[in-house]
């Protein structure tokens, strides 16, 4: 395999700022398989036992709203994905409780606008019930102008539109804005340097 000089170097920026933080645990988990982020459930939760203390049994509605616990939100520049060999964009996400996973859809409730687009095409795995693995279709040079840099914004909906929103496992809407309220849209940007 022939690697070109910009994408060795954009490897290797990645790989230096990830490392320090994947260490940590704070870089999207550990993506040890990034082959195309099918099948990746190698653990980017951390804490095995969180998804038995998700407030799921209390009833509908039980509990504070399910919020995103990781990536932070209104970033400018996060730094929580990773890069596979084929050159596909994988991000974790950590939800504060179970996840309804019929609620989540590509292009609906969940979208990642980037540079080419409105929303990026791809799957979504989940590892455990409140973290999921968002891996693009297309390789970054598809999404992305390098100008220098790349931009990617993921929303997170949380308000019933016409999409529909994201909800947990009782029911209730995702609190994306963080009022502490259901119902409310999360949003964030990352940053891929040129």
């Amino acid at each position: 395999m022939i690697i070109s000089y910009r994408s060795f170097r954009h490897l290797f920026l990645v790989l230096m700022f990830c490392a320090p933080l994947i260490l940590l645990g704070s870089c999207g988990g550990s993506s040890s398989n990034n082959n195309d982020g099918n099948n990746s459930s190698s653990g980017s939760g951390g804490d095995s036992g969180s998804g038995g203390d998700s407030g799921s049994g209390g009833g509908s509605g039980s509990g504070p709203p399910m919020t995103v616990l990781s990536p932070a939100a209104n970033q400018s520049s996060c730094m929580n994905y990773s890069v596979s060999i084929a050159s596909k964009i994988s991000i974790d996400i950590k939800f504060s409780k179970e996840v309804d996973q019929s609620s989540v859809t590509v292009g609906q409730s969940f979208v990642m606008a980037h540079e080419k687009g409105s929303s990026a095409a791809g799957s979504i795995t989940w590892s455990t019930a409140d973290t999921l693995r968002f891996t693009t279709t297309d390789s970054m040079t598809n999404l992305c102008n390098f100008d220098p840099d790349c931009f990617f914004t993921l929303n997170l909906i949380g308000t019933e539109a016409d999409n529909g929103a994201i909800k947990d496992s009782d029911g209730m809407a995702l609190d994306g804005d963080g009022d502490g309220d259901a119902g409310g849209d999360w949003t964030t940007t990352c940053v891929i340097i040129g």
